[in-house]
């Protein structure tokens, strides 16, 4: 009895789920209210022109930095990837080679060393 119980439970759950939202029921006892407290959504949406002069802010403090400083700053983020992923590389070959490996952090560099562990790895 309590199985059945929880079932027909868990179906009407689900119903009403299903129904909420598609749409069809969905009912509020009051209208939804805005932080200012209106209740009309129409009148709060963001107009086109909002976001234009949202945009022109954005594009007039952008302006106000010298070119030199706009350059620099774009450069930097087009090679801090790049940047990052070379410091990485070092790394892990540090500590991979170095640490684990017990060898001296010169034979990083070397490239017999590289060729070795190719042969190692690719032997038949």
């Amino acid at each position: 009895m309590t199985q059945d119980h929880n079932a027909n439970d868990e179906t009407k759950e689900y119903k009403n789920m299903r129904e909420a939202l598609s749409g069809r029921t969905l009912q509020r006892s009051q209208p939804p209210r805005l932080p200012d407290g209106n209740t009309d959504v129409q009148s709060a949406s963001v107009t086109p022109s909002n976001k234009k002069d949202a945009k022109a802010k954005r594009t007039a403090k952008r302006a106000k930095r010298p070119v030199w400083l706009r350059i620099l700053l774009t450069t930097g983020r087009i090679l801090l990837v790049p940047v990052l992923c070379l410091v990485a590389l070092y790394l892990g070959l540090r500590i991979g080679y170095v640490h684990f490996g017990e060898q001296s952090p010169e034979d990083i560099w070397d490239f017999r060393t590289w060729k070795h562990l190719y042969d190692l790895v690719f032997s038949d």
